[in-house]
């Protein structure tokens, strides 16, 4: 470490706030996940208890215990009234396990695949490739998870909390009465086709997704009660033929785990398979035309590089250039209330 020379002291140039808070990132990230496993959240879902309540029945100290309720409530985790803790309605609707939104599954991903990678972000930086270490040493989220194990499980679960929102937010923000038939590709547990599915009574959906995969949305489609109109088709959208029929196609959290170049024939698959005035629709994080925000975006960008080798996320701009050269026309975006926005094309119907 240098030693900094002396000089007369003046005015600060500017707050160092930002690199603190960037600082205890980690912190923050620990002690989430420290009430989370506590059962905290869980607990408070019951009714507001005092700070002795909450020990007694965690089997918790004091004075730590203390410490880790009021910064959840700094933190917007927990709200404090009249000396009792209780859950915040983010803390009650994505930490609680019986809740629909509920993010277990998505916080058990990272910390078991995810964070790991992270470590080794500066390598990731200087060797442009993943850092992510699975099954039999393999770099790639998708292959590490391959199995039909915990693995698979896991992930899919996480992608499942992560589509569950979002597929309602679709299925409000898109006028899907023209169409009947939803092929969703690469849609793991199937929340983005079930939330269509519930709210357009006309569509029947297939899901398209690898098989030890596909069989895990049949419970997750079954639990739903929607057997009847949502389906599973085992494939590989790299290599196998699509299903037939589908008069629209969804690629939700798909294009941006391959990348552009990767995924260029299966969007010419889709354009084949469609038939005229049919649509696929690419749902995805997308940048800002300047790439300089959303800071969430870049974060998820640049986590498809510590766990792919070909992912990222682009522009809504570069994906309408992208459909229209494939061929597709009437090219649209549509910003949505979600940290995934919407890119579509028509085939030609001539």
């Amino acid at each position: 470490m240098s030693t900094q020379t002396l000089t007369r002291l003046e005015k600060v140039p500017v707050s160092p706030e930002l690199l603190y808070r960037l600082l205890f990132g980690r912190p923050m990230t620990q002690l989430l996940y420290a009430a989370w496993d506590l059962g905290l959240f869980q607990l408070l879902s019951k009714a507001p208890l005092t700070l002795a309540e909450i020990c007694e029945r965690l089997a918790l100290p004091r004075h730590s215990t203390d410490m880790l309720l009021n910064t959840c409530v700094a933190l917007g985790l927990l709200k404090k009234e009249d000396g009792s803790y209780a859950n915040t309605p983010l803390s009650e609707n994505y930490l609680v396990a019986e809740n629909t939104f509920y993010l277990g599954g998505l916080l058990e991903h990272f910390r078991r695949h995810v964070f790991p990678a992270w470590d080794s972000f500066k390598e990731a930086i200087q060797q442009d490739r993943p850092q992510i270490v699975g099954d039999a040493g393999k770099s790639d989220i998708f292959e590490a998870t391959r199995r039909p194990d915990v693995d698979t499980e896991l992930f899919i679960a996480a992608m499942h909390n992560l589509s569950v929102s979002d597929g309602l937010i679709l299925a409000e923000g898109f006028d899907f009465s023209p169409f009947t038939r939803l092929l969703d590709i690469g849609g793991g547990s199937g929340a983005l086709s079930l939330a269509v599915a519930e709210r357009h009574p006309r569509i029947q959906a297939v899901v398209f997704d690898r098989p030890q995969v596909c069989s895990i949305a049949e419970r997750y489609i079954q639990a739903a009660g929607l057997g009847s109109r949502v389906s599973t088709r085992p494939g590989d959208a790299f290599s196998d033929a699509l299903p037939e029929r589908a008069d629209v196609v969804v690629l939700s959290l798909f294009i941006h785990a391959f990348g552009l170049k990767r995924s260029t024939p299966i969007l010419e698959k889709c354009l084949c398979a469609l038939p005229p005035g049919g649509c696929v629709l690419i749902y995805e994080p997308m940048l800002y035309p300047g790439r300089t925000g959303p800071l969430t975006t870049l974060l998820s960008s640049l986590n498809m590089l510590l766990v792919t080798p070909s992912g990222g996320d682009v522009t809504a701009q570069d994906y309408m250039q992208w459909l229209e050269k494939l061929g597709f026309e009437s090219v649209f975006y549509k910003a949505l209330p979600s940290i995934r926005h919407l890119v579509g094309g028509f085939k030609p119907k001539a």
